[in-house]
Protein backbone atom coordinates (compact mmCIF):
# COMPACT_ATOMS: atom_id res chain seq x y z
CA UNK A 1 0.00 0.00 0.00
CA UNK A 2 2.09 2.83 -1.00
CA UNK A 3 -0.33 5.50 0.94
CA UNK A 4 0.62 3.81 4.35
CA UNK A 5 2.48 6.97 6.50
CA UNK A 6 3.16 4.80 9.55
CA UNK A 7 1.42 1.88 11.71
CA UNK A 8 -0.73 3.10 14.68
CA UNK A 9 -0.73 -0.52 16.95
CA UNK A 10 -2.19 -3.66 16.39
CA UNK A 11 -5.39 -4.81 18.19
CA UNK A 12 -6.86 -7.67 18.52
CA UNK A 13 -6.81 -9.29 14.78
CA UNK A 14 -6.43 -5.95 13.51
CA UNK A 15 -3.37 -3.40 12.59
CA UNK A 16 -4.36 -0.30 12.26
CA UNK A 17 -2.50 2.39 10.22
CA UNK A 18 -2.40 6.41 9.24
CA UNK A 19 -2.72 6.68 5.53
CA UNK A 20 -2.49 9.87 3.26
CA UNK A 21 -6.37 9.97 3.43
CA UNK A 22 -7.11 8.91 6.90
CA UNK A 23 -6.81 5.55 8.93
CA UNK A 24 -7.42 1.77 7.86
CA UNK A 25 -7.72 -1.22 9.86
CA UNK A 26 -6.19 -4.28 8.02
CA UNK A 27 -6.55 -7.95 9.00
CA UNK A 28 -3.66 -8.97 10.66
CA UNK A 29 -3.49 -12.30 9.17
CA UNK A 30 -4.70 -11.48 5.38
CA UNK A 31 -3.75 -7.84 5.35
CA UNK A 32 -7.37 -7.50 3.98
CA UNK A 33 -8.82 -4.01 4.65
CA UNK A 34 -11.52 -3.96 7.22
CA UNK A 35 -12.50 -0.67 7.60
CA UNK A 36 -11.16 2.89 6.39
CA UNK A 37 -11.77 6.33 7.66
CA UNK A 38 -11.09 9.15 5.36
CA UNK A 39 -10.15 12.69 7.43
CA UNK A 40 -8.22 15.87 5.95
CA UNK A 41 -5.64 17.81 8.06
CA UNK A 42 -4.56 14.76 10.33
CA UNK A 43 -2.28 15.42 13.30
CA UNK A 44 -1.47 12.32 15.09
CA UNK A 45 -3.00 8.99 16.01
CA UNK A 46 -2.92 6.18 18.68
CA UNK A 47 -4.34 2.76 19.32
CA UNK A 48 -5.18 1.01 22.75
CA UNK A 49 -4.44 -2.08 22.47
CA UNK A 50 -6.21 -3.47 25.03
CA UNK A 51 -9.67 -1.87 24.16
CA UNK A 52 -9.13 -1.68 20.64
CA UNK A 53 -10.12 2.33 20.22
CA UNK A 54 -8.42 4.36 18.14
CA UNK A 55 -7.99 7.62 19.27
CA UNK A 56 -7.03 10.51 16.64
CA UNK A 57 -6.82 14.12 16.28
CA UNK A 58 -7.17 16.43 13.12
CA UNK A 59 -6.84 20.17 13.41
CA UNK A 60 -9.83 22.22 12.64
CA UNK A 61 -8.80 25.17 10.68
CA UNK A 62 -10.35 28.83 11.50
CA UNK A 63 -11.53 31.40 9.46
CA UNK A 64 -7.91 34.05 8.59
CA UNK A 65 -6.01 30.79 9.41
CA UNK A 66 -2.66 30.28 7.44
CA UNK A 67 -1.83 27.05 6.66
CA UNK A 68 1.83 26.01 5.27
CA UNK A 69 3.16 22.38 4.93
Amino acid sequence: MPDIRRVLGLTGERVIVETSRGWQALGAGDGKLLWQSDADNILDGYVCPASGDVLVTRREIQQNDVWRA
